[in-house]
Formats: structure tokens, C-alpha cells, sequence
């Protein structure tokens, strides 16, 4: 449950960054992008956890996770110019 609560507040708030710092007109191509990326995501995160889980066990797989989740916030704030409010 806490899970899907996660997520949902997660694909939201891409959403949101995605409408944010889309050039107008290109909407269309960066959702579809966003959708095709998250779709081999679904396809890979479970495959890559066996993998790990298979290997290391599965404490491991969790610290991945987790590991690779504080990099992309690391790089979303590095990244991401900073925009003025209006």
C-alpha cells in the first residue's frame, strides 16, 4: 500500500517536471519518450533484481535499489536548472 502511495505521488510529480521544462510544442514526443522509457523499465528493474537476488541475495537487491533511487535525486537536483517563479 505504502508502495502505490510512493508511486503514485512519484509519477505525478515527473509529470509535473516533465510539463515544467518541456519546450511547447514537443510535449507529445517527451511523454512518449517518458512512457517508452518506463515501459523497459518495467521490463528490466525485475529482470536486474533476480539477477542480483541470484547472486548476492536479498539484502543486496534492496540496497541497489535504494543506492541507485538516491543517485537519481542527486542528479535530478544537480542537473535541473533551477527555474523563477513568475
Amino acid at each position: 500500500m505504502l508502495y502505490g502511495a510512493a508511486l503514485g505521488g512519484i509519477i505525478t510529480g515527473i509529470s509535473a517536471l516533465l510539463a515544467n521544462y518541456t519546450q511547447e510544442g514537443d510535449e507529445g514526443a517527451v511523454y512518449g519518450l517518458d512512457t517508452s522509457i518506463n515501459a523497459g523499465a518495467r521490463m528490466i528493474g525485475p529482470l536486474l533484481g533476480v539477477g542480483i537476488f541470484t547472486l548476492f541475495g536479498i539484502r543486496i537487491v534492496f540496497g541497489t535499489a535504494s543506492l541507485l533511487y538516491l543517485i537519481a535525486g542527486i542528479l535530478s537536483v544537480l542537473k535541473l536548472p533551477i527555474q523563477q517563479h513568475k
